[in-house]
């Protein structure tokens, strides 16, 4: 089957994958060389935009109010590459043990938007969002798009693009650059409000975040119009570690995908000595 054949057949029947991340879209997408060494060596290299990193930087800075002491640009990329840390030890420090508690902690945490928006400058995203617009989807769904760096890219290359995330602060800062460059991007702040009419949603690495995956993926396949397409995926080697804490083990045996936040926080006491692989030789995932 060609290229062409598996988009037509995508498109026609709403045909939709379940990805792993670096095993993406090359099933989906017609990329050759998605796992080539030269495209490894292009998906680390850093775009950066200045401009906008800065725009965000005083974004942050306004939203949590510091005047005399602002945040500089320079001490914010330091803060980005600890985004991980900061985000590890403050799940550890709340160890959020019911879907209350969790959904508090995507919700408020203040680390997440300079650590995203800098991961998302990295050319992997890039080379997602040029495939992206060669398909020329009519429109997208960024469902849990952190910093927005994927819908303010494609948005600036004309287009129709949505997003939506769970977390104040970063839905707060794309609406605000929307507004600022024109882009038009339609943000949501709640799941229901979200149409069902999307010809292309992107989803990446968000599973391994919640409770429920597989209902999440249910979720995500009800706002696709008829003939579109999804793209999920999750990092293979998820489960909680010293540096992701917040991971969910996702069983590749399991039905349903799902587990609980008390059973993952004694996953995590059990890892916290020393990382463990939590893959079996088979590849399936260790419970």
């Amino acid at each position: 089957m060609s290229d062409s054949d598996t988009d037509s057949n995508c498109l026609k029947n709403g045909k939709s994958l379940l990805l792993k991340r670096f095993y993406t879209l090359q099933e989906y997408f017609p990329l050759s060389n998605l796992l080539t060494d030269v495209n490894l060596f292009y998906s680390s290299i850093l775009f950066y935009d200045k401009d906008l990193f800065t725009e965000c930087v005083d974004f942050y800075n306004d939203y949590y109010g510091y005047t005399n002491n602002r945040l500089s640009v320079e001490n914010a990329i330091a803060y980005a590459k600890l985004s991980n840390y900061l985000t590890a030890d403050l799940w550890k420090s709340l160890l959020p043990m019911d879907e209350k508690k969790l959904e508090w902690f995507y919700k408020n945490n203040p680390f997440y938007l300079l650590g995203n928006l800098y991961r998302q400058m990295h050319g992997i995203f890039h080379n997602y969002a040029e495939q992206i617009l060669s398909k020329k989807f009519r429109n997208m769904l960024d469902f849990g798009g952190g910093a927005g760096g994927m819908v303010i890219h494609l948005a600036r290359r004309g287009m129709d693009c949505s997003f939506f995330d769970t977390s104040d602060l970063q839905s707060k800062w794309v609406t605000h650059i929307s507004n600022k460059l024109g882009l038009g991007i339609k943000v949501f702040t709640s799941e229901s409000d979200i149409p069902n009419d999307f010809h292309f949603i992107f989803a990446n690495d968000i599973l391994e975040h919640v409770l429920r995956p597989q209902q999440l993926i249910e979720t995500i396949k009800s706002h696709c119009s008829a003939d579109g397409c999804y793209f999920i995926s999750y990092t293979p080697l998820n489960g909680p570690d010293d540096l992701h804490p917040y991971h969910f083990r996702i069983s590749s045996k399991s039905g349903t995908f799902e587990t609980s936040v008390e059973e993952n926080i004694q996953s995590f006491a059990r890892d916290l000595n020393g990382f463990r692989n939590l893959v079996k030789p088979d590849n399936s995932f260790k419970k």
